[in-house]
C-alpha cells in the first residue's frame, strides 16, 4: 500500500494539472491590414526621419519609385508644415547622424514632439514607419517610438518588429491601423495604398 501511495498522488496531480486551465496569454489585437482599405493621404508628402536613422532616405526612394510628390527633409520643424498635406515619419536612432549634425536625443525627441502636435492639429494624416526593428531595439528607439506611436494615423512595419507590450497597448488604445509586411521590398505596397 505504501508503495502505491507515491504513484496515486502523482496520478492525482497528473489529472488536477490537465484540468487546471493555463493563464490566458496577452494577445496582440492590433488592428492589421494587408494595406488601408482607403486612401488616408494626400500630396505634397513630407518625409522626415525621428531619430535620423539612414532608412528615412529608404523611405524617400520608395515614395519617388511610386511617383509621390514629396520632399525628404530629415530635420523639418513644425514651422515647414504649410507647404505638406501628408507627413510619413520613420523612427530609428541613430548615435552617428545625430552626434555628426550636433543635436542630442533630448533636442530631436522634443522636435518630431512640436512637428507631430502641429501635424494633428491641422488635420494633416501622419503615416509612421518603422522598417529597422531587427537593428534597432536599443532603449533610444524606444523612447522615439513612444513619443511618436500616439499622434500616428498608420503604422507600417516589418514582420515581429520589436515593440514592447506598453507601446502595443498604446496602439491598440488608440485603434491606429497597422500593416507589417514581410520584407522590405513590400514596403512599397501599403505606402502606395495610403494614398491611392
Amino acid at each position: 500500500m505504501r508503495a502505491l501511495k507515491p504513484i496515486l498522488t502523482l496520478l492525482f496531480l497528473s489529472i488536477v494539472f490537465i484540468w487546471v486551465p493555463f493563464p490566458p496569454q496577452p494577445q496582440l489585437v492590433l488592428n492589421t491590414y494587408p494595406n488601408l482599405p482607403a486612401p488616408i493621404g494626400q500630396e505634397k508628402v513630407l518625409i522626415t526621419s525621428a531619430g535620423q536613422a539612414i532608412e528615412g532616405k529608404m523611405i524617400e526612394k520608395i515614395a519617388e519609385d511610386i511617383h509621390l510628390e514629396n520632399d525628404y527633409r530629415p530635420r523639418a520643424l513644425a514651422s515647414d508644415l504649410y507647404d505638406y498635406e501628408t507627413i510619413i515619419i520613420d523612427i530609428g536612432y541613430s548615435s552617428n547622424a545625430l552626434h555628426m549634425k550636433n543635436k542630442e536625443l533630448a533636442e530631436e525627441k522634443a522636435r518630431i514632439e512640436n512637428l507631430l502636435k502641429e501635424a494633428k492639429a491641422t488635420n494633416k494624416p501622419i503615416i509612421m514607419t518603422y522598417v529597422s526593428s531587427d537593428y534597432r531595439t536599443d532603449q533610444q528607439t524606444e523612447e522615439l517610438l513612444q513619443v511618436a506611436i500616439p499622434y500616428a494615423s498608420y503604422f507600417i512595419g516589418v514582420r515581429d518588429p520589436y515593440l514592447p507590450q506598453h507601446l502595443i497597448t498604446v496602439i491598440e488604445e488608440k485603434d491606429i491601423p497597422v500593416t507589417f509586411v514581410n520584407q522590405l521590398d513590400d514596403l512599397a505596397t501599403p505606402i502606395n495604398a495610403a494614398f491611392r
